[in-house]
């Protein structure tokens, strides 16, 4: 599990916060699902629910960094065409996804469900 995060859920409990959000928290870097579903389950126990944070546009997406097909960098190598193009430059972005194609709003829309999915799958 991440290091600290249990405090935090704990810290966030004990003063009286029912919510925690993270920017980075589908990540191989601290554990992967496994840790995420931890971290989940753990503050559902302290009554702390966990907001995931996505990176719509840019940040990564839904999952940080690792091979997965919700990681904003993967899915921009496999679809380059829908890579935001930067306005000063031009030059199209390996970070950002053009949010006005159809194809960037279904994947967006596949990730919210499979988030949806993965944190419904959690309870208990």
């Amino acid at each position: 599990m991440w290091p600290n995060i249990k405090k935090l859920i704990d810290f966030s409990a004990e003063w009286g916060y029912n919510a925690l959000s993270s920017g980075v928290f589908w990540t191989n870097r601290h554990g992967g699902t496994e840790a995420a579903q931890d971290i989940a389950r753990y503050g559902r126990l302290k009554g702390v629910r966990i907001l995931p944070g996505v990176g719509a546009g840019g940040y990564h997406g839904f999952y940080v960094n690792g091979d997965n097909r919700f990681n904003l960098t993967n899915f921009l190598k496999l679809n380059p065409r829908l890579r935001a193009i930067a306005r000063q430059s031009g030059e199209p972005s390996d970070w950002w996804l053009c949010l006005y194609q159809p194809e960037s709003i279904a994947w967006l829309r596949e990730g919210a469900r499979w988030l949806c999915r993965e944190f419904r799958n959690w309870r208990g």
